[in-house]
């Protein structure tokens, strides 16, 4: 089963994109205290990121740096910021959605 880490700046928001992980047939993950994302996705192994666009480790520079590693990245965020995070991850060739998301619209990111 596929690896997918998650950074959510909040706990209850990481929880919940866990059990969409889980219902689209992925094993999630979490960054241990004091772990970058980066050594987080070297230690899981991880195929996939969903990242938080408020997380403090969310820059151009560490997003560019795990997608060329092979993982796939995908940010999410607030409903009130659809274009600022289109014109972010158009730079970067990502995949971004706002919350709240449905299983299968979610689960098609993922794959």
């Amino acid at each position: 089963m596929a690896t997918v880490l998650i950074l959510a700046r909040e706990e209850v928001v990481a929880a919940l994109l866990g059990l969409l992980v889980e219902l689209c047939g992925y094993e999630p993950a979490y960054v241990q205290k004091g772990e970058s994302a980066s050594d987080a996705c070297s230690r899981l192994g991880c195929s996939k990121l969903v990242i938080d666009c408020d997380h403090w480790e969310c820059s151009k520079k560490t997003l560019s740096a795990i997608k060329d590693s092979g993982v796939k990245v995908l940010l999410f965020g607030a409903a009130r910021i659809p274009s600022e995070m289109t014109r972010a991850t158009s730079s970067l060739g990502i995949d971004a959605f706002t919350l709240p998301i449905g299983p299968d619209a979610f689960g098609k990111l993922l794959s």
